[in-house]
């Protein structure tokens, strides 16, 4: 037991009053004469004995009732947590609403389960306490400590949200704000479903703050949802079927019968129904086939409840008609190249002299093709790295001589011997795990015909920065690598596009993809959805025109995001807003249309994957506590008893009021 205010104890030394009341109080007796008092003895003792007891038991009384009411006044306690302190008080309150708080619970959601709780700690706070409310959308920095009675007000305003904040963060955030406060009692109470997805935090490490921690647990998890939906091919092009990959998940703890339904640029097309048993994931392929160019769009949607954030995914892609490439030549054009290019029909090809260039044509172009550049000039230098500055794919077959090799390998950082050598070798392998060769090859590799060159420029790929062999010699070394330089690719072959030294002209199997590939390079990094809250970050070309500079959003809702134009592109930071999901147009000022792109939710709640009770009692310690779901219906008188410990000064109070009522009763009965 220990005491609120100690020095009251001084007060006991005022037991002596009824001691000396007791000792000094002499009653006066009238003489009253009788003839005979012999008769009188025994009532004479029997009165003595009775008043003798009479007056001790009310001194015991006098004296219970002084001790307890000087204890009443000193405040006894037991302590029920840690060490109870006195002081300035300051209580954050983490509140969970993720949109896993909008499953049902006892009576109402989880979210509205969190809320009465918040209250019950509010009204148990004093009136001097101070408060601050963290939800997921809210940035606890950007509000103030309040009392209790506006945090109450502020309570209602808690609706579910699509943001995601993990415990560690949470914690983080308290403990920066109490460091900064003068708080003597520091508390935490985190009102939460534990996902494990957010739940990252092993240990509450600062002994300092004491830590509640307050689970609502959901009466049925169950919860379907369109995991995510991808071309198994980085290209899309109208007329040919591509892939459409599409995983749905059961995270409920009963079977579902999910049917999914596709929508192509609003066309609806069933999918077949699917059978998942309790945490099961499928995942599905439909091929899908541009009936024309430009942007498309699409959703893989499922119907589930009460969860239907995640019933929709998303996704946008641009399909070209055909893609301009422009091939400078040193004095002759390649017959063999023009007619690779030309028989997939998705190439407009133009042919020039390598003095003829201009930046504007170059930037016109989605493909450059240097062939056997013996002097390609500072002019086309400079204008190659603007070029590639833009996002423009570049690709480079030297000549035989090597001339004009060791500029361009200095300017691109190329890392290639300009010293041929003139033995004959063939290339052995192909790198099937990079985007230029992913899904180009369905049979065997070794039915595949390899390029023999008789001459080749020996690279080192090792040391180049960014550099990715896409075909090696049997021995190892490169004879085809792709660099990213700027926001570009360059394309660098080791050997002359000419049959004399290099046969890859007539292995169409091999240079067609690569120059399809090449081309298409830049779609391929387009993102086919992006997901909200996570800070992505994309490129487009830069406008030229300065009315057509700020971009924005246009969709379900409207948003302009952060932009910065450097290096002839635009960079988007899609940023944290909390947009709603959906298909977007990204427009300039003058309705120029940028591009489309697909926003969804994140699936991070999605799975309904919770700490087990197990779990968060090993979290707790001397300064953190576990309030079960069963315990919470006492949820005030709990916040009391850790904030003042057991407090007995009422039960002091009472005990002395019993002894003074014992003592006018002996005084009037016990005659």
């Amino acid at each position: 037991m220990q005491f609120l205010f100690p020095l009251f104890l001084v007060a006991l030394a005022s037991i002596a009053i009824p001691i000396l009341i007791h000792l000094f109080y002499f009653k006066r007796y009238k003489k009253i004469y009788f003839s005979n008092v012999s008769f009188l003895k025994s009532v004479q003792k029997t009165t003595q004995s009775t008043r003798k007891l009479r007056e001790i038991l009310i001194l015991l009384a006098r004296s219970f009732a002084v001790i307890f009411l000087v204890l009443a006044f000193a405040q006894p306690f037991f302590e029920v947590r840690g060490k109870v302190k006195t002081g300035a008080k300051r209580s954050v309150i983490y509140i969970d609403n993720s949109f896993s708080m909008g499953l049902s619970g006892e009576g109402a959601s989880l979210l509205e389960n969190a809320k009465l709780n918040a209250h019950e700690i509010l009204d148990a706070l004093k009136a001097d306490d101070k408060v601050k409310i963290i939800t997921n959308d809210k940035d606890i920095s950007s509000s103030d400590w309040m009392f209790k009675d506006e945090a109450i007000s502020r309570l209602n305003d808690i609706k579910i949200s699509s943001v995601t904040l993990p415990l560690s963060k949470v914690y983080a955030a308290a403990k920066r704000e109490f460091d900064q406060s003068n708080a003597v009692k520091k508390e935490i109470y985190l009102l939460s479903d534990f996902q494990r997805s957010t739940s990252d935090v092993n240990s509450f490490s600062d002994t300092s703050i004491f830590v509640n921690l307050l689970p609502v647990v959901a009466a049925a998890r169950s919860n379907v949802y369109v995991d995510t939906c991808y071309f198994a091919e980085p290209i899309q092009a109208s007329g040919v079927a591509g892939s459409l990959v599409y995983t749905i998940v059961n995270s409920g703890n009963a079977e579902a019968r999910p049917r999914p339904v596709l929508k192509v640029n609003n066309n609806p097309k069933p999918l077949p129904s699917l059978s998942l048993e309790p945490g099961e994931r499928k995942s599905d392929t439909v091929q899908l086939s541009a009936v024309k160019s430009g942007w498309q769009s699409a959703i893989v949607s499922v119907s589930d409840a009460p969860i239907q954030f995640d019933d929709d995914y998303y996704m946008c892609w641009y399909v070209p008609d055909k893609n301009n490439v422009l091939v400078l030549n040193d004095n002759s054009t390649n017959s063999f190249l023009n007619l690779a290019l030309n028989s997939s029909g998705r190439f407009n090809v133009n042919n020039l002299e390598y003095n003829q260039f201009s930046e504007k044509l170059m930037d016109q172009n989605q493909l450059i093709i240097l062939n056997g550049l013996k002097n390609p000039g500072r002019p086309l230098l400079d204008a190659v790295v603007n070029y590639l500055q833009k996002g423009g794919n570049l690709f480079i077959f030297p000549s035989a001589t090597g001339s004009g090799l060791l500029a361009l390998s200095d300017l691109l950082q190329l890392d290639i011997s300009i010293s041929p050598t003139k033995i004959t070798r063939e290339a052995g392998s192909v790198n099937i795990y990079d985007e230029t060769f992913k899904n180009v090859f369905k049979g065997k590799l070794t039915d595949i015909k390899l390029p023999v060159t008789t001459l080749n420029f020996p690279i080192n790929s090792k040391s180049a920065r960014g550099a990715v062999p896409l075909i090696n010699y049997k021995d190892g070394s490169p004879y085809l690598v792709r660099y990213s330089r700027q926001a570009g690719n360059v394309y660098l072959c080791s050997a002359p596009l000419d049959l004399a030294y290099n046969n890859l002209v007539r292995n169409g199997e091999v240079l067609v993809p690569v120059l399809f590939k090449a081309a298409f390079a830049s779609l391929s990094k387009q993102s086919q959805g992006l997901t909200i809250g996570r800070n992505q970050t994309f490129q487009i070309p830069y406008v030229n025109n300065e009315q057509d500079a700020i971009l924005k959003f246009t969709g379900p809702q409207t948003f302009v995001p952060e932009q910065i134009n450097r290096n002839k592109l635009i960079t988007i930071n899609t940023g944290k807003e909390n947009i709603k999901p959906g298909v977007y147009d990204l427009n300039a000022r003058t309705g120029k249309l940028m591009g489309k792109y697909a926003f969804n939710y994140d699936r991070k709640e999605s799975e309904m994957d919770f700490l087990p009770m197990s779990s968060l009692k090993n979290l707790t310690s001397e300064h953190v506590k576990l309030l079960e779901p069963k315990s919470q219906s006492l949820l005030a008188s709990i916040v009391r008893e850790q904030d003042e410990g057991w407090v007995l000064w009422r039960l002091c109070l009472i005990i002395a009021l019993f002894f003074l009522l014992i003592e006018v009763l002996l005084i009037r009965f016990l005659k």
